[in-house]
């Protein structure tokens, strides 16, 4: 563990550091800024500076030496509290954020066909639905992979019609029939559904970054630095200083009583 009180301390060293945050949070950084392209994650960007400006502001605080260190620390402590705050608002935000780019995303790809792409695609459906041969959710897999109209009418509010006709389960068979549907609209190159696909891992991986920065950041106050501003301009080193003295002093006066014996 570092001795705060061996190392050569001034002002000016001090105020030079307070801009110095972790490498944690450069890592972070960088990943929220990799991690938002093509999804809706700017706040995540404004959050990430928000933090790392507070830490680098509270480490400045607490630097400045011309304040008495209560004064400095309390101001520090404000600054984070204030930060951190922020961030809590922002952590319940983001996820919202993220369900309405979802919601948005599912409009955009898993659409009902309309006029008579509806019709033929309904006729066509109906053919397979009357073999018994399949379970009803090997039925609209083969529906999804006719694809075209076909497959969008098997996605559409035509699927709840028909499991409750068949008593099924329509959240299961929405579940199955909308991920082959996803898949396979990826793996023909479909934009949306390759966005669709991505975003979950990169809105969490954007969460676990703001997660690492607010981390760091919120408890510079209580980092080896926040330590070696306090001891300047504490009693810490006067009062090391006059024992020092004291304990001097006294071996003086050990060393003399033998002799005037």
């Amino acid at each position: 563990m570092e001795n705060i009180m061996s190392t050569p301390i001034s002002p000016a060293d001090l105020m030079v550091q307070a801009n110095d945050l972790s490498p944690v949070v450069t890592a972070a950084q960088r990943a929220v800024v990799e991690n938002s392209k093509g999804i809706d994650a700017d706040q995540a960007s404004r959050m990430a500076t928000t933090l790392i400006d507070a830490a680098r502001s509270a480490q400045r605080t607490l630097a400045d030496t011309r304040k008495y260190p209560a004064g400095r620390r309390a101001e520090a402590d404000e600054i984070l509290v204030k930060a951190e705050g922020e961030y809590s608002e922002w952590r319940q935000t983001f996820e919202l954020v993220e369900a309405v780019y979802l919601a948005e995303l599912r409009v955009s790809l898993f659409k009902a066909p309309t006029g008579t792409d509806a019709l033929i695609a309904r006729q066509d459906a109906e053919q397979v639905l009357r073999r018994r041969d399949m379970s009803l959710h090997d039925v609209f897999r083969t529906l999804v992979s006719a694809g075209g109209p076909v497959a969008q009418l098997a996605i559409s509010p035509w699927l709840e019609l028909v499991a409750t006709g068949r008593g099924a389960d329509a959240k299961a068979l929405r579940a199955v029939a909308e991920e082959d549907f996803l898949q396979q609209a990826a793996a023909k190159g479909d934009d949306t559904a390759r966005k669709m696909l991505d975003a979950p891992t990169a809105y969490t991986k954007v969460r676990i970054a703001v997660d690492k920065i607010a981390s760091e950041c919120l408890a510079v106050n209580r980092s080896a630095f926040a330590q070696r501003a306090m001891s300047w301009g504490s009693e810490a080193p006067e009062m090391a200083a006059e024992i020092r003295a004291l304990k001097a002093q006294l071996a003086r006066a050990q060393a003399k009583s033998p002799q005037e014996g």
